[in-house]
C-alpha cells in the first residue's frame, strides 16, 4: 500500500514553515518496504529512497521549484509501480512464465544485435557470449532506469517486503540488488 504523508508541492513549506530539521518519513509504499525521507540542513532539503537498511536514492534541493520536482519524481518512480497497470501490457491469454520468457528472449536479442553492430567483429557465439550478453543487459537496463528514468518493461517475480512473491512488469526502482536500485 502506498501513503503520501506529504504532498509533493509541501514538502519544501513544511520544512522550512516549521523549521524541521529532523529525517522525517514523507512517503512509504508497504508493499515493497520502499520509504522515501526527507530532512533540511542549511536551508538544502535532502531526500533519499532506503528499502531494507539501502539507500537507493539522496537528492538535494536547493529551491522550491527543485525540492517538488524531486519529490514528484521521486514519487513517480518509488512509490508508484506499475503493478496498477499490468493489465495494460499482460496479455490475459499468456501465464506469467511465458511472458516473462518472451520478454527475455526480446531483450537478449536485442542486445546481441546491437552487440554485433557496435563489436563488429567480435564473436558473439563463442563459449561465453551469452553471459557477455546477459550481463551487458542487466548493465544496460539498470543504467537506462537510473540514469533517464526510461519505463523498462521487463516481467519477472519479485518478493515484497513480506517475503511474498509478486508478478511485476516494471521491476526497476523496486529491485533490490547489490549495484542498487
Amino acid at each position: 500500500m502506498r501513503i503520501i504523508y506529504i504532498k509533493a508541492n509541501d514538502v519544501w513549506e513544511y520544512f522550512h514553515e516549521n523549521h524541521v530539521i529532523e529525517r522525517k518519513c514523507i512517503a512509504e509504499d508497504t508493499t515493497f518496504d520502499v520509504k522515501a525521507y526527507a530532512y533540511m540542513e542549511n536551508d538544502t532539503i535532502t531526500l533519499t529512497v532506503e528499502s531494507e537498511g539501502k539507500i537507493y536514492e539522496c537528492i538535494a534541493a536547493s529551491t522550491k521549484e527543485d525540492c517538488e520536482d524531486a519529490v514528484e519524481d521521486v514519487y513517480e518512480f518509488y512509490m508508484y509501480c506499475n503493478i496498477d497497470n499490468l493489465e495494460e501490457d499482460f496479455d490475459e491469454g499468456e501465464s506469467e512464465d511465458d511472458a516473462i520468457n518472451d520478454r527475455e528472449d526480446q531483450l537478449f536479442y536485442a542486445v546481441y544485435d546491437f552487440l554485433n553492430v557496435v563489436a563488429e567483429e567480435e564473436d558473439l557465439d563463442r563459449d561465453d557470449g551469452q553471459e557477455l550478453i546477459r550481463r551487458v543487459l542487466e548493465d544496460i537496463l539498470e543504467y537506462l532506469y537510473k540514469k533517464y528514468r526510461l519505463k523498462i518493461r521487463r516481467p519477472m517475480f519479485l518478493e515484497d517486503g513480506k517475503g511474498n512473491e509478486v508478478f511485476v512488469e516494471y521491476p526497476y526502482g523496486y529491485m533490490n540488488t547489490e549495484s542498487g536500485i
